[in-house]
């Protein structure tokens, strides 16, 4: 017992860091119980009654949501988890970046805790079963892997390097972005631990190799022993759906030549793409575009003279660009758009009858709710808590103040958020803000990294 006071007394802020969040988003779990939900969980859920599995979402986010349904009788199992891992980060996250003990940054830490905490968008996603939270818990511990690491001049521990790997791959399996931003950032990762490392310890950077192949093996392996029937998007993939929606724009303002025109008729009715794929906020819409034989057995032919009728319309593309992918590049939402920047699904069509929300008529819950749903209705309400943006703009000045402070590896943190960004503003045909929530968690990480420069500005001011 007294051992166990004395660790209370020495890590006692450490406590109090971890159970801000953890209060705070335990709270809204109680409101919200058993936690919430959209369609694409209830379709993952779907598969694990009937022990059918299939890719139209990532097998290893379905598995992992499988472990908690089979493991544990609460439904809240997941939420539970989420809220525990996200506080446990985070104080790690504080503790380490803390160093040596200053009230300065120890205060501002708890500040920062504090109004993350509070934050809507945060604390109703890490009660969410979707695979955005997991996709954000996990890059989340890829930014502060990468940070220790980068602290070490990348001359690190084993053990660091290994558990970057594992979380990669994690990254990659759990949202199909993933593995496009790992095609694009391991490289450069790779290519600056060559520049710091190949001189005096090439071994990390075979063992880190290594160890992306292990696991990338590992994680292939529930979807064989489940066996995991494997379904092309082709038609309704994000990338086809993409494309329809630039066509649907260029042809509902005549900007199209008739020999484009033609090309198109080829893959898809003009009459239904003229009908539905204009809608550049919400995808469903974009399902009804009638599409033909043809477009479906030769989807990268349409893809390609897709890209080539965007090429010819250069400036219109670009315009197109813009406005539909307005949560990636602005802070304020336009009225015409459809957002879900909220995860309030309590009204979900078809949900089942063990999900119901048991305190969903309490005057807690519809105080709560009501105020949250107002809320999405005022734009600077938007811009200052649920805006991706926002965050991705602030994460950038951040950056840029670290390299003044001679901490320009850091950037390396922000070029993986910026990545990740690109590839979900060019291949997601729908704007939710679910899909950027690692805009959130990069800028608290900075922002508590930030702090911590602090305390060592008044060390140099000392000596």
């Amino acid at each position: 017992m007294n051992k166990i006071m004395s660790l209370i007394k020495k890590y006692k802020w450490d406590l109090i860091i971890y159970l801000i969040p953890f209060i705070s988003f335990g709270f809204m779990l109680y409101i919200y119980y058993p936690g919430i939900f959209n369609y694409d969980v209830f379709a993952q859920l779907a598969q694990i009654k009937n022990n059918s599995f299939n890719t139209a979402h990532p097998f290893i986010s379905t598995f992992y949501l499988m472990i908690f349904n089979k493991l544990f009788v609460i439904k809240s199992a997941v939420a539970l988890f989420q809220i525990i891992w996200f506080s446990i980060l985070w104080c790690m996250i504080c503790h380490y970046n803390r160093k040596k003990e200053s009230k300065l940054v120890l205060v501002l830490q708890i500040i920062v805790t504090v109004l993350m905490s509070f934050n809507p968008i945060i604390s109703t996603s890490i009660i969410s079963s979707n695979k955005d939270t997991l996709f954000l818990l996990i890059f989340m511990t890829i930014c502060f892997l990468l940070q220790k690491i980068i602290d070490k001049k990348f001359n690190a521990d084993f053990k660091l390097y290994i558990a970057l790997a594992f979380f990669l791959v994690f990254f990659r399996n759990v949202r199909h972005n993933g593995l496009y931003t790992n095609l694009v950032f391991i490289p450069i990762l790779l290519l600056v631990m060559i520049v710091y490392l190949f001189k005096n310890n090439k071994k990390i950077i075979i063992i880190f190799s290594m160890s992306l192949c292990v696991f990338s093996f590992l994680f292939k392996l529930p979807n064989k022993i489940f066996n995991v029937y494997e379904i092309d998007e082709g038609i309704n993939g994000p990338g086809a759906l993409k494309a329809l929606q630039l066509e649907g724009y260029l042809y509902n303002n005549q900007l199209l030549t008739e020999k484009e025109v033609k090309t198109l008729s080829k893959y898809v009715s003009m009459e239904s793409l003229s009908a539905y794929s204009y809608n550049y906020t919400f995808q469903d819409l974009m399902l009804s575009v009638e599409k033909t034989e043809y477009y479906g057995n030769h989807i990268d032919e349409f893809l390609h003279d897709s890209i080539m009728i965007a090429l010819n319309h250069k400036r219109d593309s670009i315009k197109f660009y813009h406005i539909s992918s307005t949560i990636v590049w602005d802070i304020v939402v336009p009225d015409n758009s459809i957002h879900n920047y909220l995860w309030l699904w309590i009204d979900v069509q078809n949900t089942p009858k063990e999900y119901k929300y048991i305190n969903k008529n309490t005057s807690l819950f519809k105080f709560v709710d009501i105020n949250l749903n107002k809320s999405i209705n005022n734009h600077n309400v938007i811009a200052l808590f649920y805006s991706p943006a926002t965050y991705m703009y602030l994460s950038i000045l951040l950056s840029i103040a670290f390299i003044i402070l001679k901490k320009k590896e850091v950037l390396i943190i922000t070029i993986f958020n910026l990545i990740n960004v690109l590839i979900i503003s060019i291949s997601i045909p729908i704007q939710d803000a679910r899909y950027l929530l690692n805009n959130f968690g990069l800028f608290y990480l900075l922002v508590i990294i930030f702090i911590s420069t602090l305390n060592f500005r008044n060390k140099c001011e000392k000596n």
